[in-house]
């Protein structure tokens, strides 16, 4: 009893994780399992460390690190109810702070708050637990050496169960995905970047001095809601009066599930036989190519 009071945070925050695993379709079976063999690595641990300082560090870090990842696993389920990929996390990263800014306020509510004022709650009352706990003396010498072995050799089935399952806890996809981004910077940073790309032999005639041709991302939009593709309600009356002079493609799909590789195959060269066509090969650059003074307007700092 006294290692669960002490290990007070672990348990909320296996609560919450348990409750995204039954409630939503985020996390797996195999994800769970994490975080139940965690769980109980945290109380192997919590046995093994008779130093109270360290005891009481492990605890703080180890109960603040497991919290956390309950925390955005359920968020995550209770915004999107779908699992945390390589795209979110890549999104993440390509993000800036005034674009996080917008969407925390757009998504995280009282709710939310209230889950985080549980686990942080959970948190103080372990450190408190932590602090005054005593050894415990119940035990004869034998005992806890007997004990201890125990403890230690669980400690190392758990962790190489951990081990064997680290593909399906979210620190380890966050390493590999972290890893997989500076390679890709690393890749475009050595591309030789030029305002004409690397196109040859185009040429254009103009049919008017001020041709002026506008391209418009609106990356955000389905066309799931768009009456112009045959939603119920009248949500493009504009562009239904110039129905005549569009082009409605309705056979089209992303190549991708989101934005940064949909529009990198979109406005460049590359596809899917041959993606490095991408470098230095844009829609831009073929424009400046032709002759017209281009310009690039986004929301999203500092280069979009």
């Amino acid at each position: 009893m006294r290692i669960l009071l002490s290990q007070f945070s672990l348990v909320i925050s296996l609560i919450v994780i348990s409750c995204t695993y039954f409630f939503y379709d985020s996390i797996g079976e195999k994800q769970l399992a994490v975080y139940l063999l965690l769980f109980a690595l945290g109380l192997c641990f919590n046995v093994l460390l008779k130093a109270k300082i360290l005891n009481f560090l492990f605890t703080l870090i180890y109960s603040l690190l497991y919290g956390l990842l309950s925390f955005v696993e359920f968020v995550h389920a209770h915004l999107f109810n779908s699992k945390i990929t390589v795209s979110t996390i890549s999104i993440f990263l390509e993000t800036n702070s005034s674009e996080a800014g917008e969407f925390l306020n757009t998504y995280i509510s009282g709710f939310h708050l209230t889950i985080a004022f549980l686990l942080v709650s959970s948190l103080i009352i372990t450190v408190v637990l932590s602090l005054k706990q005593s050894v415990n003396s119940l035990f004869t010498k034998k005992l806890i050496v007997n004990k201890n072995i125990l403890t230690s050799s669980l400690s190392v089935v758990l962790l190489i169960c951990v081990f064997g399952l680290r593909k399906y806890f979210l620190p380890f996809q966050i390493a590999k995905t972290v890893e997989s981004y500076q390679d890709q910077r690393e890749i475009i940073e050595s591309v030789e970047v030029t305002s004409e790309g690397n196109f040859e032999d185009i040429s254009y005639q103009p049919t008017s001095d001020k041709e002026l041709y506008v391209l418009v991302l609106g990356e955000s939009t389905t066309r799931g809601h768009m009456s112009l593709y045959g939603y119920n309600r009248k949500t493009n009356p504009l562009l239904e009066q110039r129905r005549d002079q569009l082009l409605i493609y309705k056979d089209v799909i992303s190549p991708h599930t989101h934005t940064i590789p949909s529009l990198g195959k979109a406005l460049t060269l590359g596809d899917y036989e041959d993606p490095s066509d991408k470098y230095n090969s844009t829609i831009i650059q073929l424009f400046n190519k032709a002759g017209f003074k281009t310009y690039w307007i986004s929301n999203q700092r500092p280069v979009g």
